[in-house]
């Protein structure tokens, strides 16, 4: 494995880790500022990834394990099905994280990453709007959710809703993907 490929799944996987942290009960609600700016940063270098699922996949899947650990419920007394059911969730759900990057990928291809970065909250938002919808929604794993234990920021959910504290939180992460590129860029 060529170092860049490493440098992608460590990216990768440190976002879902990020996600992860992020996540309620855990207190560290701060960490959704910049956890998807790792992943976006490997798609800033990549012209064209062979398989640039992989590491949205690799993000996601992380973050369901470390979010979702309870459904399954590692217990001696856990329920098979519900065991059985927890473990499908963690393997197939983050498959449903490949429809916006798919958008934001075909912005890429056709703008450059530059200006692709600028529309990937509304393309995400937009994507977890949806999400929520339906028989099939699955609204737990908002990004807006990871600030509810934040007490300054639920005065702000107040008034927005979750899709709001999503939406700053996706700006937040664009504008650290930007600033990294160009504190690399100015060297």
């Amino acid at each position: 494995m060529n170092s860049n490929k490493r440098r992608n799944l460590f990216y990768a996987m440190l976002s879902g880790v990020l996600l992860a942290l992020a996540f309620p009960p855990l207190p560290f609600p701060i960490l959704a500022f910049i956890a998807l700016t790792p992943l976006l940063f490997i798609y800033s270098k990549e012209p064209r990834t062979k398989s640039p699922f992989l590491y949205v996949y690799i993000t996601f899947f992380i973050y369901h394990v470390g979010t979702n650990w309870w459904i399954s419920s590692w217990s001696k007394e856990t329920d098979p099905f519900l065991l059985a059911a927890g473990l499908g969730l963690d393997v197939l759900h983050p498959f449903f994280f490949f429809v916006p990057f798919w958008i934001f990928f075909i912005f890429k291809n056709k703008l450059g990453f530059d200006r692709a970065i600028v529309y990937f909250p509304f393309i995400y938002l937009a994507f977890e709007w949806l999400h929520n919808l339906g028989e099939i929604g699955y609204s737990w794993l908002s990004l807006g959710y990871t600030q509810i234990l934040n007490t300054w920021w639920i005065q702000f959910i107040d008034i927005t809703g979750i899709w709001g504290s999503s939406f700053l939180l996706l700006w937040a992460n664009v504008f650290f993907v930007k600033l990294s590129l160009l504190i690399i860029n100015s060297k």
